[in-house]
């Protein structure tokens, strides 16, 4: 008999079980409801890099306004980064100036040389012209006593006629070359000074990335709200990506939902949904935001069965900054 009562015993259990079960499934079988609870969006302070902490300015539990200070920490690597950048900007300047002041001094001892070439050619040219007017002259007084002039004047004065083509030809050559030499000269130094100008706008890049990092060594609250914890000391050197203090929002703008792992139901980014009190006439539009890409445990304040395990997909909605519900309020996402 007592066997018997043993495997009654045996089998109600295994029968209860399978009830409970069935309730936790078909509670979350709906694909139109999901059970989650608000969350206050948190803000954590850290930095990519070693800090140490000069000022706190906020206690825990604290309540702060937009723009309130709360840290100040410094970046030894980062001052020197900064200056380092500053230093390659001047050095690129400089060298720009440089170039320059090359480009044009050799564009002046090439002006030079054309200058000099066509004063010395011009003298002589003018020179040889006179000397032309003399033969002329001496040719003509030759005619007026009726004497035959000499073969060797006429040759004379064609030679020299000659010599003054070549002369100018030379100043037309030495100008061409001048323009050529000018234009190569522009054309290298051109290239020089852009990159140059291309490198120091790399080093700007840096430096306005730099900066923005620097202005960030000195926190303040993003928005109005909560201190959480403060995780660190005064003059502490903390380490990379190492959480210094959290500050939560005042008023909830997130929702975390779990989707059960076996609820099949259409999720996208960007999908409307409503948000319903699980215990007061109250409901906000929402907007799914974040769609969890692996398979958690239900917090224990989301089990509608304590003793059973339950895995879903976490799912987070966006819903106004400015809404009624509580940190940590039980709610429905209730799918359009």
């Amino acid at each position: 008999m007592s066997l018997i009562k043993k495997n009654l015993l045996y089998v109600l259990w295994v029968v209860i079980g399978g009830l409970l079960a069935l309730v936790s499934f078909q509670s979350y079988n709906s694909t139109t409801s999901i059970l989650a609870q608000v969350e206050p969006q948190k803000h954590a302070i850290s930095y990519h890099k070693a800090v140490r902490v000069k000022e706190i300015f906020v206690l825990p539990g604290q309540e702060v306004k937009k723009g309130d200070p709360l840290l100040k920490v410094e970046r030894q690597d980062l001052l020197l980064e900064v200056d380092n950048m500053k230093n390659n900007l001047e050095r690129l300047q400089s060298q720009i100036s440089i170039y320059q002041i090359e480009k044009q001094h050799e564009m002046d001892l090439a002006q030079m040389d054309v200058d000099l070439i066509t004063s010395d050619n011009q003298a002589e040219i003018e020179r040889l012209k006179l000397l032309l007017q003399q033969q002329a002259e001496i040719a003509q007084s030759i005619e007026s006593l009726n004497i035959s002039p000499s073969g060797n004047t006429s040759t004379d004065r064609s030679y020299v006629q000659l010599r003054i083509e070549v002369l100018r030809e030379e100043i037309s050559h030495a100008k061409q070359q001048y323009q050529l030499k000018k234009k190569k000269l522009n054309t290298l130094y051109e290239l020089k000074i852009k990159e140059s100008e291309n490198e120091m706008k790399q080093y700007d890049d840096q430096l306005v990335l730099l900066q923005q990092e620097e202005s960030e060594l000195y926190q303040v609250a993003k928005e109005d709200g909560t201190v959480g914890n403060i995780l660190i000391e005064q003059d502490e050197l903390a380490s990379p990506f190492t959480t210094l203090m959290t500050i939560y929002a005042h008023d909830p703008s997130v929702i975390r939902a779990l989707i059960n792992e076996r609820q099949n139901a259409e999720l996208n980014t960007g999908q409307s949904v409503i948000v319903e009190s699980t215990n007061r006439a109250y409901h906000v539009s929402g907007t799914i935001s974040e769609i969890g890409s692996r398979i958690i445990e239900y917090p224990s304040r989301l089990k509608i069965n304590q003793e059973l395990p339950m895995y879903g997909r976490e799912i987070f909605i966006k819903i106004p900054d400015q809404s009624n519900f509580l940190h940590g309020e039980k709610v429905y996402v209730k799918l359009k």
